[in-house]
């Protein structure tokens, strides 16, 4: 199999996704994360080879449909033989029946009647196989802001993300590298709490008893992330949940944020 061979089903026009990378300016601790993001990976390779869509382009689809298409045949010419001899067994049951005054007879009704078999050849290429991963302009622009939302996310509101997009138009591949520096993380520094009189006392026992268990305060000094203050409400709601206030929920707690 030449090395031509793994575009040969790419379309003119469009190309095989070679690679799709994020490279760091500085190490983050949550780089599993962003790479999930990437919404185009390219195609598997096994134990460096792109096996899967070398076994996709070697078998030739018109060949499995022609193939299915006489096996079909076959099926079906193979039922409608089968059909006539169920037709003179259920005659002749029929006429037993009517000899013995009974109304009712066992039909014997064909069963399989469907064709879903799979040749060896058409498991090989779409179940082992892996059709080539084509770049996508769209998933493309969709990363690049998903991105930044997620960091947004995790607080870091002033990281700087580039991309390249590298094109060989002689093997009709593409290669897109995201060039991203997070830049500084916004942190919680003060923290203020109003509302009901009730729930503002009810808050701080539940936060008098986190830091006692935590050897620290929950959020303060914490990055501003999403997740973080998301789970100090549930905890807090949970809190008041177990302790009679059966109906609060996460959704009353609200955070108000400002910058300086």
């Amino acid at each position: 199999m030449s090395a031509c061979s793994l575009t040969k089903n790419v379309p003119d026009g469009y190309y095989l996704l070679k690679k799709n990378k994020i490279k760091y300016v500085e190490k983050v601790d949550f780089e599993y994360d962003l790479d999930a993001i990437l919404k185009q990976r390219p195609n598997q390779k096994t134990l460096g080879i792109l096996l899967k869509l070398r076994v996709y382009n070697l078998i030739d689809s018109a060949k499995i449909v022609t193939k299915k298409n006489e096996r079909f045949a076959g099926f079906q010419k193979g039922l409608k033989k089968k059909q006539k001899r169920y037709d003179k067994i259920n005659q002749k049951r029929i006429t037993r029946a009517q000899r013995k005054g009974q109304k009712e007879y066992r039909k014997k009704v064909l069963s399989d009647t469907i064709y879903n078999h799979l040749l060896l050849r058409e498991r090989l290429k779409y179940k082992f196989g892996e059709e080539p991963i084509v770049f996508d302009s769209i998933a493309y622009r969709k990363t690049n802001q998903q991105i930044i939302n997620f960091l947004r996310r995790k607080g870091y509101y002033k990281a700087l993300l580039s991309d390249s997009i590298q094109i060989d138009t002689v093997k009709q591949t593409l290669q897109v590298t995201y060039a991203l520096d997070v830049g500084p993380v916004f942190t919680i520094d003060t923290v203020f709490y109003s509302g009901d009189s009730v729930m503002v006392l009810n808050h701080e026992a539940y936060l008098k008893t986190r830091i006692q268990n935590d050897q620290s305060h929950p959020i303060l000094g914490k990055p501003f992330d999403i997740d973080i203050l998301a789970d100090y409400r549930e905890g807090f709601a949970k809190d008041q949940r177990n302790n009679g206030y059966y109906k609060y929920s996460a959704s009353s707690i609200e955070f108000i944020v400002d910058t300086i």
